[in-house]
Parts: C-alpha cells; sequence; structure tokens
C-alpha cells in the first residue's frame, strides 16, 4: 500500500467515525509519520495530484471520501478555532434558515472571543455556497 493509499484510508475512516477534515499534524500522527517539511510537501503533491483538498490554512479533506456537506463548514470552523468558545452569529443563521431577507453571499460570521479574522476556505457546497469565514471578537 503506498503512502498516498494510506493517507486515503486514514480519511474514509476518518468519515466514518465523523471526521473528514483534518490538521496536517493530525494526518502525520494517523499515519504514523513526524510532522517534517518533507509530510508537508508529501500532502502538497497530493493536493496537485486531486487526491486531497485543501480547505484552509493546513487543513485538508479527501476528495475521494468528504466529509457530509451539511456538517462541513461547521467541522472547518472547529477546526480553524478548536481551543476558544465560537458560536455562529445570529445574522448568519437567520440568513441561512431564511428567517431574514438579508442574504449573506459565501460568508459566515463566527464569534469567538479569539482573534478577529476572515478565513477563505475552498469549499463550496451548495447547501452552504460559503467560502469565506468572517471571525468577529466578542
Amino acid at each position: 500500500m503506498t503512502k498516498s493509499e494510506k493517507l486515503l484510508y486514514v480519511f474514509a475512516n476518518s468519515v466514518k467515525a465523523g471526521g473528514g477534515i483534518h490538521h496536517a499534524s493530525e494526518l502525520a500522527f494517523m499515519l504514523g509519520e513526524a510532522h517534517t517539511p518533507a509530510f508537508t510537501k508529501f500532502l502538497a503533491d497530493c493536493v496537485k495530484k486531486g487526491i486531497i483538498r485543501r480547505v484552509a490554512q493546513g487543513l485538508f479533506e479527501s476528495l475521494l471520501t468528504p466529509p457530509e456537506p451539511t456538517t462541513a463548514l461547521y467541522k472547518i470552523i472547529k477546526k480553524l478555532r478548536g481551543n476558544v468558545l465560537t458560536y455562529i452569529s445570529l445574522e448568519s443563521q437567520l440568513s441561512y434558515t431564511g428567517d431574514i431577507s438579508q442574504v449573506i453571499m459565501g460568508r459566515v460570521t463566527v464569534v469567538t472571543k479569539g482573534r478577529s479574522g476572515t478565513f477563505f476556505t475552498s469549499r463550496s457546497d451548495s447547501l452552504t455556497a460559503t467560502n469565506c469565514l468572517a471571525v468577529s471578537k466578542m
């Protein structure tokens, strides 16, 4: 089994367990390797080959076994700010459910106690239609 096949196997098993979005260091750990520049290069090569997709800085998902589209965005949010409390803003949620007339195009605002910032992702599912996460500080 090649290293790329092992990577796909890890992704497939993680999707079954409810995962699917992983940091590069998590992937290295699951493959039993050190997170070195060589491993980062391996991940970049897998992205170029179309095996995996980089959804944000240091976050990856499999193209063959992607996570559930309805929850993928929330998994990305959790991975980006896993060490601080975050929640979807009221405006983003009401817009998503169609309860307000304002439509936020391609953006979800997340409120957190962490630093402010904007994260651009490559996810553009038909259900989420999101490619930008705006993080607002409380």
